[in-house]
């Protein structure tokens, strides 16, 4: 590890310690492990130290170059998790810096704090900390739980999604409250949903749990004893910390450092960085219901009547609802206004055989009544969010004046979290019509904004959606200006050898570092790819449904492990049915019929008894699933995995590209079905001593220009043509 150049041409030199730490390190590992060193491995650990050596400091240790990044795409059997950690641990130990691992899948979250982070600290000599990092969601809240043991919960209102119902006091009995309880002290649970000992209806979680408006913070009682605060104490002093990408964005747009360390302080890794900017899209989204946010509005005022006893007079409250009052009145007028607008001026498009209707807005843009209507609304929702959260700061100071423990406090910190329930509410709805009453610019990447309706008479509710078709300006506010470093690695992130898609899509800043390791596995002696010419091209006819379901009838063999994918449930389940009286009643495993877990599971079991399984999935499944050696040795791809054509996010992006004369299907739609189909083909090849058949049943593959493509982007798998008597 000598000498290298940086993107710009100019040479940086990792420090001796640090290099000696790094190869002191990595020559431990491969000896405990009896490890061979792999080249591309070697590589990306190099790449990686290279990048971080090349920031300039201040005096405090802060980044005072410009920002950068270090993209690495490494084909499955690199070894870029112990390559990314390897190299980036000595490096935060002496810049004083955290290193936040942030994943797209559990599978690999699980992978990384189960086994590669344990294996590092036990055979490298290398001196950290290690955290797992969740979200306040996923710990139980043991004052919400004391209040509903106590009978205090009666009529609150329960926060979920955009539903905005009213919860059933009498829908669980103390019983189910006290058993979180009992787990903590006989099963010694630690209060976070993904190790519960027994499985838990989400919606019970979802009153026992809370968010950052609901929880009291150094407030509460049970501060102490609160399972996220205890986790959160880890994840402040950890040195390594493990994180999704949602958890990630969270943090960045409360500002930074709330949830995780600061963005200034911070090594980001993103692995399965590919889902980088639909994570993010994901993430600045917001969507809500008009007849719902009305239902919302009146249960505010019902918090706020209700809350009346426990703030007495207290003059600053008292100047506060009675603005809120009336402007949860004009509020839910307006509401009503575009209700009766939507309903009346919207050309809705009716999904066939459903009653789920939609309309999109072209390039974004509204007309100019609906344009007015949005601004009006938006108005009063800021004005009412703005009042509301004065009122909670107030009463926040009302909490803090009183006792721990006495009746007043407790009173006062039921209304807070009722209120802050509400607000977080108010912020989403505020949100949407904030961006719906925005002017589209007409050189900017315009946000996407449709409407979706369940029904068919104008009392049905009306959702209304705004997202943006493009988070690389986000980014480069929230992540690129201010993050000490970004590390971005993948198996899917070039298409063809170029990362244009992914810097259109995350903005990755100019002069940043770009690498390329294909798979040291040998494809073509372990792999045979099956294009399959079913007579059809994929559609909804019931000619091709009936081929596609002979032919794999015809792959299938019952003596192995077999996954197949789809990109359409319907079609999924169509096959499944056609395909059930074929196979004994537990050889047929599909998604969704139990859990994900369980389903693995029985498809493991069944393989180790020599019986076969047959595993049917969705997208999720052609990402994370891990079957190795004789669990896996044949993946049937139902058809090539491009996105939904009437995607309103995509189609208002299609649209703002056509624009600026560019293609929309060879910019966006093929990049992305390629990486698609490379990470569902990934599924099969799990080690160097894997092999077994991937079956490609689209026959668009060889009648389409662009089938060419999207051959010429798969590993070199030996290849061979199958035609069904269909075609």
């Amino acid at each position: 590890m000598n000498n290298t150049s940086t993107a710009d041409g100019q040479t940086s030199q990792v420090s001796p310690e640090i290099r000696k730490s790094i190869q002191n390190a990595y020559r431990q590992y491969l000896k405990a492990r009896d490890m061979k060193p792999r080249s591309g491995q070697r590589h990306m650990i190099a790449e990686i130290a290279r990048y971080l050596s090349s920031i300039a400091l201040d005096g405090d240790f802060k980044r005072s170059s410009d920002p950068g990044a270090c993209v690495i795409e490494a084909g499955t059997g690199t070894g870029k998790t112990l390559a990314y950690l390897i190299s980036s641990l000595p490096f935060a130990a002496a810049l004083r810096k955290n290193i936040v691992v942030s994943t797209a899948t559990v599978t690999l979250q699980q992978q990384i704090i189960e086994r590669e982070l344990p294996l590092i600290q036990q055979h490298t000599g290398l001196d950290f900390s290690i955290a797992l990092a969740k979200g306040r969601g996923r710990y139980l809240c043991l004052h919400r739980l004391d209040m509903h043991l106590q009978g205090e919960q009666q009529g609150a209102l329960a926060l979920g999604g955009t539903g905005f119902e009213l919860e059933q006091p009498d829908e669980y009995s103390a019983q189910h409250y006290q058993q979180f309880l009992d787990w903590m002290v006989d099963a010694g649970w630690a209060g976070d949903f993904d190790s519960l000992p027994e499985p838990v209806d989400e919606r019970l979680w979802g009153l026992v749990t809370t968010d950052h408006r609901q929880c009291l913070n150094k407030r509460c009682g049970f501060l102490s004893q609160c399972p996220y605060f205890r986790n959160k104490a880890q994840v402040d002093q950890a040195s390594i910390i493990v994180a999704n990408h949602d958890l990630v964005f969270a943090d960045l747009n409360l500002g930074g450092g709330f949830i995780l360390p600061p963005p200034e302080q911070t090594i980001y890794i993103f692995d399965e960085a590919h889902h980088l900017a639909d994570k993010a899209i994901s993430h600045f989204a917001f969507s809500a219901g008009l007849k719902s946010s009305q239902k919302n509005l009146r249960a505010l005022s019902k918090a706020i009547a209700d809350g009346q006893s426990a703030w007495a007079d207290d003059r600053e409250i008292r100047g506060h609802v009675e603005p809120i009052s009336s402007l949860g009145i004009e509020c839910n007028q307006r509401l009503e206004e575009l209700h009766k607008y939507f309903w009346s001026a919207v050309e809705w498009q009716r999904e066939r055989d459903s009653n789920i209707a939609s309309h999109r807005y072209p390039m974004g843009q509204l007309p100019e009544e609906c344009q007015k209507l949005a601004a009006a609304t938006a108005k009063k929702t800021e004005e009412l969010t703005f009042e509301l959260s004065d009122l909670l700061k107030r009463l926040r100071e009302l909490v803090d004046q009183e006792r721990q423990g006495a009746l007043a406090r407790q009173m006062l910190e039921q209304a807070l979290m009722n209120l802050a329930q509400s607000l977080s509410q108010m912020e989403n709805l505020d949100a949407v019509w904030g961006q719906m009453s925005k002017n589209q610019q007409v050189e900017s990447i315009p946000s996407a904004r449709w409407l979706t309706s369940i029904g068919d008479d104008s009392e049905s509710d009306i959702l209304v959606h705004v997202s943006p078709t493009n988070v690389s300006d986000m980014l480069q506010q929230r992540l690129w200006q201010r993050a000490f470093a970004v590390i971005m690695t993948s198996a899917t992130m070039s298409v063809a050898g170029s990362f244009e898609r992914l810097n259109m899509q995350s903005g990755v800043p100019e002069g940043a570092f770009y690498a390329i390791h294909h798979s040291p596995f040998d494809f073509a002696n372990k792999c045979t790819l099956q294009l399959c010419d079913v007579g059809y091209e994929p559609s909804d006819r019931m000619e091709y449904l009936e081929s596609l379901s002979e032919a794999i009838k015809e792959l299938v063999n019952p003596a192995e492990g077999t996954l197949v994918l789809f990109s359409s449930r319907r079609h999924m389940e169509f096959v499944s049915d056609y395909l059930q009286e074929t196979y004994a009643p537990d050889f047929l495993l599909v998604q969704g019929s139990v859990n994900k877990n369980q389903l693995l599971d029985s498809h493991r079991q069944r393989i180790e008894k020599g019986q076969g399984s047959l595993l049917f999935g969705l997208a999720s499944f052609a990402e994370g699933l891990d079957l190795p050696g004789k669990f896996l040795t044949h993946v049937i791809i139902a058809k090539l995995p491009f996105s939904v054509p009437d995607d309103p996010v995509e189609s208002t992006y299609a649209e703002w590209l056509r624009t600026k004369g560019l293609n929309p299907f060879q910019q966006v739609v093929l990049p992305d079905a390629i990486t698609r189909l490379l990470q569902a083909c990934g599924r099969l090849l799990r080690s160097e001593y894997d092999e077994g058949v991937i079956s490609l049943c689209d026959r668009r593959l060889w009648t389409k220009s662009y089938g060419h493509t999207i051959l010429q982007a798969l590993p070199p798998y030996s290849r061979k043509k199958l035609t069904f008597a269909q075609a």
